[in-house]
């Protein structure tokens, strides 16, 4: 999968990265909302991992412009946070974020989150499609 990974912490997308690439995907970095918005307007991607708590723009607004923005809306966005805080967890709710994992996760989480957005968003040729329930978010 071609993943956009969005976090402000240099040795935590390094070790999300050093974990995700050996696992056969395809990672590119932003240390900000800013540097993630010009990636999006130029690339697709088929997952965003995204933390919440960033200088300046924070994660938030960037869900927001993820699910409104014509060419992003249908792309899916898992949260990446070390806020556990309910109304964190509704927000990402309401901008339609596919999952929330609280930092500090372990590699097997990493994997099994991004794994599951895989085959929920991008399945294998000739998998049956489960349609989405309203309980999956």
């Amino acid at each position: 999968m071609n993943i956009l990974l969005v976090d402000d912490e240099r040795d935590v997308r390094t070790l999300i990265h050093d974990l995700l690439v050996p696992a056969g995907h395809s990672v590119t970095m932003a240390s900000s909302v800013l540097e993630a918005i010009v990636h999006v307007e130029l690339r697709r991607f088929d997952l965003v991992l995204l933390d919440l708590m960033m200088p300046g723009i924070d994660g938030f607004q960037f869900a927001e412009f993820m699910s409104s923005h014509w060419n992003t809306f249908e792309t899916p966005v898992l949260i990446l946070s070390c806020r556990k805080d309910p109304e964190s967890r509704s927000l990402a709710r309401i901008y339609n974020c596919v999952g929330y994992l609280e930092k500090p996760f372990g590699p097997a989480e990493l994997l099994d989150a991004v794994h599951a957005a895989q085959e929920r968003f991008h399945p294998a040729p000739g998998t049956p499609v489960r349609p989405a329930r309203s309980t999956d978010r």
